[in-house]
């Protein structure tokens, strides 16, 4: 992906979600993004930790011109998930652990 499609923007990290995961509160709008470690960062295995200061490039994300390909597929999959399938995932979403979720169902 060429380096014009991405945004850039700084912002501080507030919640290490594991396996080079990590929520980052962004400065200019107090937006809160999943930010995955890349590139130098992962392959020379440098560690953020929170409160950290990072620097971020964001992808866009480009709409398809036309619905059957893979994110048709994956609309489709959705759809067929129950209610309690779909909040599980939800929560798994949102950076819970099966610890976490479980107590709620029981």
């Amino acid at each position: 992906m060429p380096k014009a499609d991405f945004i850039r923007a700084e912002g501080t990290v507030i919640k290490m979600q594991g396996h080079g995961f990590y929520l980052v509160r962004l400065d200019d709008n107090d937006h809160e993004i999943l930010a995955r470690m890349s590139g130098r960062m992962a392959k020379n295995k440098i560690r953020v930790i929170q409160l950290d200061r990072v620097e971020l490039e964001i992808s866009r994300i480009r709409p398809h011109a036309d619905a059957t390909g893979a994110g048709a597929a994956a609309s489709a999959a959705l759809r067929t998930l129950t209610p309690r399938e779909t909040e599980v995932l939800r929560l798994v979403a949102a950076g819970l652990s099966n610890a976490e979720i479980g107590p709620g169902w029981w």
